[in-house]
């Protein structure tokens, strides 16, 4: 089963039941939005500018008791094409950044199927309770850019 939801880093959510949970399934409560949000970029920044933002998502179960279980979420490259670096863009423009696992930023979003460089996240989440899953982002310093509304559409894969 394959759920899809636009947000915006812009993203869109897939959700992939594995066949061992054949009875539970997975929807996102609050579909849209934003799942990054780096607030104000100035043009030239000596600095990186650091964001985190997250996503929820509600898996129920018919077990008796809710049961742990694990998830792993993995995410395009975007506009980019590439997981070197990921873009957003805005009237022809683009802005550079970088989506990672980790609050530290060392380790690159992405899919290791298609880019051994990148990992996936993986965690655990309970049945029947929602999952609150954390994404951290960063904008590179030292780009030239101008003012306005910069976005992104990545497609992020839920397997559980």
């Amino acid at each position: 089963m394959k759920i899809s939801y636009a947000f915006g880093v812009v993203l869109m959510l897939l959700v992939l039941p594995s066949q061992v949970n054949a009875a539970r399934s997975c929807s996102f409560p609050s579909p849209g939005g934003t799942l990054v949000n780096f607030g104000e970029y100035f043009s030239g920044s000596a600095l990186d500018v650091d964001g985190t933002g997250s996503f929820e998502i509600l898996c129920t179960d018919t077990a008796p008791v809710p049961l742990p279980f694990n998830y792993t979420v993995t995410i395009n490259q975007g506009n980019s094409n590439t997981f070197a670096y990921r873009e957003m863009q805005f009237a022809g423009e683009a802005v550079q950044y970088q989506l990672y696992t980790d609050i530290l930023r060392t380790t690159v979003l992405g899919d290791p199927l298609l880019d051994a460089s990148t990992a996936a996240k993986s965690g655990i989440c309970i049945a029947n309770a929602n999952c609150i899953i954390e994404i951290h982002g960063r904008i590179f310093a030292g780009q030239f850019i101008s003012g306005g509304g910069y976005s992104d559409a990545v497609v992020v894969d839920f397997q559980f």
